[in-house]
């Protein structure tokens, strides 16, 4: 009898009985396997929860033109960015997914930031948002650290930086390049 797949219960069932005490010596080595491998230094994906995802759509689709994925389905958009991926969901549905409640006020603590190559972006963009009805939480300005930044809001109030840092890079593609 080979493996077809077909007959995986058989398999399934075969091993389960036939070398079920084998987890008891192999479970410690599996689970310092698992943990020693670590987790990579990078993100992926960044999910925004939204109150109404057709108005948050008209912000970011219409209004800053960007183009939402094909994989994107009618309760969750995807946008490709550099090399990563913002997605929109329903903050309800998100919250219930991460089994936390979707009540949540004031500052979460977090912010996105996105670097311009200039000054003059920062405050293009920075115009561009304020002309989408977003809220300027701080206006384009000189800054402590050196660079030029801004803050505003989206529909939903997820905090958005705007800024540009000398100190930071970017490459061709627009991606931030930090020193080794």
């Amino acid at each position: 009898m080979g493996f077809d797949g077909k007959n995986l219960p058989f398999f399934t069932e075969f091993f389960a009985n036939k070398f079920a005490f084998l987890h008891l010596w192999l479970y410690p080595f599996a689970f310092f396997h698992i943990f020693s491998l670590g987790m990579k230094q990078k993100l992926n994906l960044i999910t925004l929860g939204v109150s109404d995802l057709q108005k948050s759509l008209e912000f970011y689709e219409k209004g800053l033109g960007w183009k939402k994925s094909s994989a994107s389905q009618e309760s969750v958009a995807f946008f490709q960015l550099n090399g990563l991926v913002l997605s929109l969901f329903s903050r309800d549905s998100l919250a219930e997914d991460a089994h936390v409640n979707s009540e949540g006020k004031g500052f979460s603590g977090i912010t996105i930031a996105y670097n311009a190559a200039s000054e003059k972006e920062v405050d293009e963009v920075i115009e561009k948002v304020r002309s989408l009805g977003a809220k300027i939480l701080k206006t384009p300005q000189k800054v402590f650290w050196g660079g030029y930044s801004s803050y505003f809001a989206d529909p939903d109030g997820h905090i958005f930086e705007v800024a540009h840092n000398p100190f930071f890079p970017l490459n061709e593609k627009g991606e931030v390049v930090l020193p080794d």
